[in-house]
């Protein structure tokens, strides 16, 4: 990632699928930027991290890691629209105006979750679980958003019938920006 780039296009594109008009709460309102260990060499490398409360998408991906963890600024604008949002107006001009960030240890956001926190550490076998099905639609969107390929077959892991699911996409390695990419779906009750 160049010095000047805050989030690669097709990341900011899949991230205001997460955190537009769904979100409710600002602090969530925004993309987290930190650094990760992967599990291929040991490197590290850029995490991209947005959640709405129902659901999260983390992107790994190749690029160099920030050299302090930082967020990206999607709150709205002074309408009060998401389309007014920094993230947004990054997207419509193309990346020529650049979003809002805030180094992490500059800045509290105490709305947005120790996201770790939410990831199932186990699996459970599950006889049932409920998903509000414009999750799956919004999850082709983002595969289509971040360039992932014709193939858009997901995994998913369940941490039982009220816990969240992990669904996932390894990247081909030909990708030259994205590793892995996980969405976490919270359930909802059937009955």
């Amino acid at each position: 990632m160049e010095s000047n780039e805050l989030i690669p296009m097709e990341i900011a594109k899949a991230m205001k699928l997460i955190i537009g008009k769904m979100s409710a709460r600002p602090g969530l309102q925004q993309v987290l930027v930190e650094s990760y260990i992967n599990d291929y060499d040991n490197s590290t490398e850029a995490r991209f991290v947005g959640t709405n409360g129902h659901v999260m998408l983390i992107v790994d991906t190749k690029l160099d890691a920030p050299e302090d963890d930082y967020y990206v600024n999607g709150e709205p604008g002074e309408s009060g629209k998401f389309d007014t949002s920094d993230l947004a107006l990054f997207i419509s001009s193309k990346g020529h105006r650049k979003p809002e960030c805030y180094r992490v240890k500059d800045r509290t956001l105490t709305d947005f979750p120790e996201y770790k926190n939410v990831l199932p550490s186990s699996t459970t076998e599950v006889a049932e679980i409920g998903f509000d099905v414009t999750y799956m639609d919004m999850m082709l969107k983002i595969h289509r958003a971040l360039k992932l390929g014709k193939n858009p077959s997901w995994g998913v892991k369940f941490d039982g019938a009220l816990g969240p699911s992990i669904w996932s996409f390894n990247a081909a390695s030909d990708n030259e920006i994205i590793r892995k990419v996980q969405f976490v779906i919270m359930p909802m009750r059937l009955n």
